[in-house]
C-alpha cells in the first residue's frame, strides 16, 4: 500500500458490513460473553480474527519480502566485518613495525662493516649514515601504517554505508506492516460498527467497544537501531496493540 491515506476496497468494506451485521441479527457476540472479554481486553470474532489472521500473514510477507531485499547486503557485511578483523590486525603488526623502527641503534649496527668505515676519520660519517637509514626505517614504518589506517577506515565507512542501507530497507518493511494492521484494525472496526447497528442489545455493546486490539509481532514495533545483520529476525512475539474503537456506523 502506498500513499498517506490507507485503501480500503469497496469489495473488502461490503465484506466487513455484511460480516457486521449477519452476526449482529444472529446476537452474535452476546452481550455476557462480550463483557468478558471486554474485562480482558480481548473483544474479537470469528470475522476479525480471520482478518488478524490474514494481516498477520501479510506482515510476514513484508517481511521475508526485506530479508530478500537485504540479502546481498547482508553477505556484504558479513564478508566486510571479516575484512575489518584482519584489517585491524594487520594495523597492530604495522603499529609493532614502528615501535621497532623507532627504537635507537644497537651497538652492533653501529659497528664498521667495511675498511673505509673502519678508519677513525670516518666515524662521523659511520654515524650520519646509519642515522640516516634508521630515519628512512621510520619513515617507511610509519607510511606502511598509514596505508593501513586507511584501508581500515575505508572498510568501516564500507561497513556504515551498507548498515545503513539494511536499517532503512527495515524501517520500510516495518512502515508496511505498520500499515497493513492498520488497515486491518479499519476493517474490524467497520465490522462492529455493524455488529452494534442490528444486534438487540446493540445500545449496550456500545460501551464495551470502545477499545480493541491490533495484533502485531514485535519485529514491527522494535526500535531499528539493533545489529543490522540481526533485524528483523526472531524469535518474535505477539504484542497486542489496543486502540480506541469508534462503534458508530461510518457512511
Amino acid at each position: 500500500m502506498t500513499g498517506d491515506s490507507l485503501a480500503y476496497p469497496r469489495r473488502e468494506r461490503h465484506r466487513d458490513r455484511w460480516c457486521g451485521r449477519r452476526d449482529g441479527r444472529r446476537r452474535h457476540p452476546g452481550y455476557n460473553d462480550l463483557v468478558e472479554m471486554a474485562a480482558d481486553a480481548t473483544v474479537t470474532a470469528p470475522h476479525p480474527r480471520h482478518l488478524i489472521e490474514q494481516s498477520l500473514y501479510r506482515i510476514e510477507g513484508e517481511r521475508l519480502a526485506f530479508e530478500q531485499r537485504a540479502a546481498g547486503d547482508r553477505a556484504t557485511l558479513a564478508t566486510l566485518r571479516a575484512d575489518l578483523l584482519a584489517a585491524n590486525v594487520g594495523l597492530d603488526k604495522k603499529s609493532a613495525a614502528v615501535i621497532a623502527a623507532e627504537k635507537e641503534l644497537t651497538e652492533a649496527e653501529l659497528l664498521p662493516r667495511n675498511y673505509v668505515e673502519l678508519a677513525p676519520e670516518n666515524r662521523v660519517k659511520l654515524l650520519a649514515r646509519r642515522d640516516d637509514a634508521r630515519n628512512q626505517r621510520i619513515a617507511a614504518a610509519r607510511g606502511d601504517e598509514a596505508a593501513q589506517f586507511a584501508a581500515l577506515n575505508a572498510v568501516n565507512t564500507r561497513i556504515a554505508a551498507v548498515k545503513e542501507r539494511i536499517t532503512k530497507e527495515f524501517v520500510i518493511a516495518q512502515v508496511q506492516a505498520r500499515r497493513v494492521g492498520a488497515h486491518c484494525a479499519m476493517r474490524v472496526t467497520t465490522y462492529w460498527q455493524n455488529v452494534v447497528l442490528l444486534h438487540p442489545e446493540g445500545p449496550y455493546l456500545v460501551p464495551l467497544l470502545r477499545f480493541t486490539a491490533q495484533v502485531l509481532p514485535s519485529w514491527v514495533t522494535a526500535p531499528a537501531d539493533g545489529d543490522p545483520a540481526g533485524l528483523g529476525r526472531g524469535p518474535f512475539e505477539l504484542h497486542r496493540v489496543v486502540q480506541r474503537l469508534d462503534p458508530k456506523e461510518s457512511t
